[in-house]
């Protein structure tokens, strides 16, 4: 749920600003889904993250259920698609970083040294080891491990 909050409380922000223009001109209902803590579930944003359709009409229908909204434009829809794709991808990316260290310190990342009970495949490996890769030069990790 916590995704979820983060995209509530963007998208009460991109209401209330003007500039935006997010739903501009039509009147937001107060629902609990966009007002109250936990009203807006990370389902939802999976939901949005897995519409192929082209007009966005799976977008669009799940907006109108879960936030009330009755009329939801596809410029809106594309809006909300683009902003739930940003907050996931950061948080994979925040979740690989603690991972990689995880797996740096325990010592797994190279190939002939895998531990535990299975194996890992090679392009496992090789995905870890670029994220490991894109950690080490970010910095972040500086006086982590002694």
């Amino acid at each position: 749920m916590y995704l979820g909050k983060i995209l509530r409380l963007v998208i009460a922000s991109l209401i209330n600003d003007p500039q935006a223009g997010l739903f501009s001109g039509l009147t937001i209902p107060k629902t609990p889904s966009l007002l109250a803590q936990w009203g807006l579930d990370s389902s939802f944003m999976s939901l949005l993250e897995s519409d192929t359709t082209p007009d966005l009409s799976l977008s669009i229908t799940q907006m109108k259920h879960w936030t009330g909204i009755k009329k939801v434009s596809f410029e809106d829809a594309q809006a909300i698609r683009i902003v739930s794709h940003a907050i996931g991808r950061r948080s994979a990316r925040l979740s690989a970083v603690a991972l990689g260290a995880v797996l740096l310190k325990i010592g797994c990342l190279e190939v002939g040294k895998m531990r535990g009970r299975g194996l890992m495949s090679e392009l496992t490996v090789r995905s870890l080891s670029y994220i490991l890769g894109l950690w080490r030069r970010s910095g972040v990790h500086s006086g982590l491990f002694g």
